[in-house]
């Protein structure tokens, strides 16, 4: 679905405020793997300028983010700041993005998993990064109720992990 780098008309130029226009002069034209030089050079400032970018290029580029997170190869001190940004990027699109985020949600999901099992792996300590499965159980759980209509904190003891 979102295998093609995104277009001009993508970009949607012509409504671009300061920040859309500053993430399309970094990243228009940029394939899913050359944008790994941009995510290790500065994962916060890549996703700072993804959050700014319209619908297809959000799409492609945070998929590209997922890919280049779940290599491994994020250098010596942004994997925890990778994967806590990654993070902040998903809820504060589904609380502000939904029909955006729907697109690559299912995408998502098992990047989202990963990191809620795998936190140690990203060096990303709890005091500083907080807790990733409470992280992730939030974000499954705004999903559920953003998405697809279901408020699984009034439905008590119910919750995503018993799927």
């Amino acid at each position: 679905m979102h295998e093609t780098t995104p277009s001009l008309q993508d970009w949607d130029e012509k409504n671009m405020d300061a920040d859309c226009k500053y993430a399309f002069n970094k990243f228009f034209g940029v394939s899913n793997k050359e944008a790994d030089v941009l995510f290790k050079k500065s994962p916060l400032a890549a996703l700072e300028d993804i959050r700014s970018m319209p619908p297809k290029p959000f799409c492609y580029y945070l998929l590209a983010f997922r890919d280049y997170l779940l290599s491994g190869d994020h250098g010596f001190l942004n994997g925890s700041d990778a994967a806590s940004g990654y993070l902040n990027t998903i809820k504060e699109a589904l609380e502000n993005s939904p029909l955006v985020i729907s697109e690559i949600m299912p995408e998502l999901k098992a990047s989202i998993v990963f990191l809620s099992n795998n936190q140690s792996y990203f060096d990303a300590d709890p005091d500083i990064y907080g807790d990733f499965s409470i992280r992730a159980a939030d974000i499954m759980q705004l999903y559920e109720k953003v998405i697809l209509g279901h408020d699984y904190k009034s439905m008590g003891s119910q919750s995503l992990g018993s799927e």
